[in-house]
């Protein structure tokens, strides 16, 4: 039980870096359809000092080969976010990320334990974040005082200089209902290079809400894997990781979080090698994922 916990926060660190707080080149935006009229251009309206609840509920389930399923128990995580006008038209976000816990589960009791025990001793996370009216993320920082987590302060520390985009970019084109555009970016993570490909559809819009269906994409690039988790003198590659998933968002384009759920598959094999010994270990993990205000 032990080992499958432990590679199972050895994945968490290498691919689900927080949001996908990693080094991403500027997304490449390719409308695919406009859609039904009347058209409009997708753009965030936010109200200055808009205040915001939000709530982030993971569910996870790993099979390794040879091994029982593991379903961890889902964990949640709440905290406000408030806005703030900049001049140019952008917003600035002060988010706290502040209550951890985990909801009742069927998961076995060791495991919900050695979760537990490392969920009580996350302090706050607090921070900001500049996006621009059509949801582009420009900068990003963190105040990490409160770590007293080295490993995970430095990881943090690495995250807050590397991150290019967290929000959808919507397209500069105006769409409509059937509207369909498709986001290319490479995301560096570790050494890794994955290639990610999100398309959104738009199902519905009324008022301020835009409704999207999302299908993700990822595939690997470079192999090479440089993770903070390593022991000194320890190698990996990444042998393989191909990710799919699908989901719903819901966007008030006068809040800064949309609503959202998503469901994403990852299937990975990675080769370890230390003092002349290698050790491969394989794993497929189911992910949902639950964002509500």
């Amino acid at each position: 039980m032990k080992n499958i916990l432990a590679f199972i926060s050895f994945l968490l660190i290498c691919f689900i870096p927080l949001n996908a707080l990693a080094e991403q080149t500027q997304p490449v935006v390719t409308v695919q359809a406009k859609g039904s009229t009347p058209y409009q251009q997708l753009r965030y309206r936010i109200p200055d000092g808009t205040e915001q609840q939000m709530h982030v509920t993971m569910k996870m389930g790993v099979q390794i080969p040879g091994q029982l399923q593991l379903d961890t128990p889902p964990i949640k995580m709440s905290g406000n976010i408030r806005v703030k006008n900049l001049s140019n038209g952008d917003f600035k976000s002060f988010f706290n990320m502040n209550k951890y816990s985990l909801l009742p589960s069927s998961s076995p009791q060791t495991v919900v334990a050695a979760m537990q025990a490392e969920i009580d001793n996350l302090p706050s996370l607090t921070g900001w974040q500049i996006t621009t009216s059509r949801g582009e993320v420009v900068k990003v920082g963190y105040d990490l005082e409160s770590f007293t987590n080295q490993q995970m302060k430095n990881q943090l520390e690495s995250f807050q200089h590397q991150t290019k985009q967290m929000a959808v970019p919507f397209p500069e084109e105006a769409l409509g209902v059937g509207g369909k555009w498709q986001v290319t970016q490479n995301i560096m993570t570790n050494g890794m290079n994955i290639i990610q490909t999100v398309t959104y559809e738009i199902t519905s819009i009324e008022g301020n809400n835009v409704t999207l269906q999302t299908t993700l994409v990822q595939n690997i690039g470079n192999k090479n894997l440089a993770a903070p988790t390593l022991p000194p003198g320890a190698t990996a590659t990444v042998e393989k990781l191909k990710s799919s998933g699908t989901g719903e968002m819901v966007v008030d384009m006068t809040k800064i979080i949309p609503k959202s759920t998503m469901t994403m598959k990852t299937e990975s094999a990675i080769a370890v090698e230390m003092e002349g010994m290698q050790q491969k270990q394989s794993m497929s993990m189911d992910v949902h994922v639950e964002i509500t205000d």
